[in-house]
């Protein structure tokens, strides 16, 4: 009976004590992180990003993976490296890593001193620790924080554009003030566009422009960037907004037929092509010729000969630069071939006409011989008539 008072006892203490314990073992984890941030730059324009130098020493049991994350929402965080923020940083177990973190407001029309709190949590225990960051954000210039508070800006471009076709450019501007903006001007500069665009924006009004560019057709291929800002009286409100955007390469081989000479026994035909359009390329030309005819067959440029399926064709593979073009030649005489084929014919018909009509061939045998000379002969003679008259 004692024994089972005993026990239960026991079990009562152990019941009791293990929360206990595991309220210690948390607070005795919590304090396995230890942080500490030193700042860099820490006061800023609104379009400008903060940075601060985070030290992490992992004091625990055990080596981890602390992720890092901040409470508000409010900021555009990155890390160098950039992995550290997204990832996690591996710290073992006294090790102690650092990380730099640049910060910059999502909205750019705030400013005063902020505290910022940055969380280091253990991936392997959940735990916890954290640090304040200040963060002071300078106003703008009285002038330019009128406008830069009350108008709300988005340029959109296409990413590529064709320089055969115009390219639309949308500017979104929405007046949040009760405030008559009379003139508003937009420039756009890059290097292919130079433009302005003189706009009103009523009070709470929001407004849509829409601005066609074009860009000259035979424009290289290349990445461009547009810089858009916006003029009130003579102020130039901060920032600029600039999108990337890229000329698309392409080329368009135009085919053009020369003039054709055609003669008994020879012919020739040329073909013009030219790339009209912004980029190299390597065209491909073909065309189909029988086996007999390749052999009185020239070309300018030269051509290769390839079979397929059966046919015979030439071919030919030229670069073309843009705006370049190169004519293919193909000249075929049969005029040796043609002038042969004559002097037979004359020769065969010369021998018709000079020949003699009648053909007369003779032999002799000797039938018998005497002593001193021939007694008997037979003499044949063959007579063939040449000309087919009877």
């Amino acid at each position: 009976m004692g024994r089972s008072r005993f026990g239960m006892l026991f079990v009562l203490l152990f019941l009791f004590a293990l929360p206990l314990f595991s309220l210690l073992s948390h607070a005795s984890e919590g304090r396995a992180i230890e942080l500490s941030a030193e700042p860099l730059v820490d006061v800023i324009y609104a379009h400008e990003q903060a940075s601060y130098r985070l030290s992490i020493k992992n004091n625990g049991r055990l080596n981890g993976t602390f992720r890092i994350s901040f409470t508000d929402v409010a900021w555009s965080v990155q890390s160098d490296p950039l992995y550290d923020y997204f990832s996690g940083m591996s710290i073992n177990v006294g090790e102690t890593k650092d990380t730099t973190l640049f910060i910059k407001p999502i909205n750019q029309e705030v400013y005063g001193k902020y505290k910022i709190e940055v969380v280091v949590q253990s991936k392997e225990t959940g735990i916890k620790e954290s640090e304040i960051l200040i963060l002071t954000i300078r106003p703008p210039k009285p002038t330019i924080r009128e406008y830069l508070a009350v108008v709300r800006r988005l340029v959109d471009i296409p990413p590529q554009v064709d320089p055969r076709e115009p390219m639309p450019i949308g500017i979104n501007l929405e007046n949040r003030n009760p405030m008559n903006i009379s003139s508003l001007t937009i420039i756009l500069r890059s290097n292919l566009i130079d433009n302005k665009v003189s706009v009103s924006l009523g009070p709470l009004e929001s407004k849509r422009v829409e601005i066609t560019e074009s860009i000259p057709s035979d424009t290289p291929p290349q990445a461009d960037t547009l810089n858009v800002s916006f003029v009130v009286g003579n102020e130039t409100l901060e920032p600029v907004i600039s999108e990337v955007f890229e000329v698309m390469g392409y080329s368009d081989v135009k085919a053009r037929i020369g003039g054709a000479v055609k003669r008994p026994f020879f012919s020739e035909e040329s073909v013009t092509y030219l790339n009209d359009g912004n980029k190299a390329t390597d065209y491909y030309v073909e065309q189909q010729i029988s086996m007999i005819s390749s052999l009185f067959t020239r070309t300018s440029p030269k051509a290769f000969s390839i079979k397929r399926e059966g046919a015979y064709y030439l071919a030919w593979r030229i670069r073309l630069e843009p705006h370049q073009s190169v004519t293919i030649t193909v000249r075929q005489d049969y005029r040796a071939l043609g002038f042969a084929l004559f002097f037979v014919i004359i020769v065969i018909v010369g021998f018709f006409f000079i020949r003699k009509p009648v053909s007369v061939k003779k032999s002799a045998s000797v039938f018998s011989s005497r002593e001193g000379g021939i007694s008997e002969m037979k003499v044949v003679i063959h007579i063939r008539n040449l000309s087919g008259r009877g």
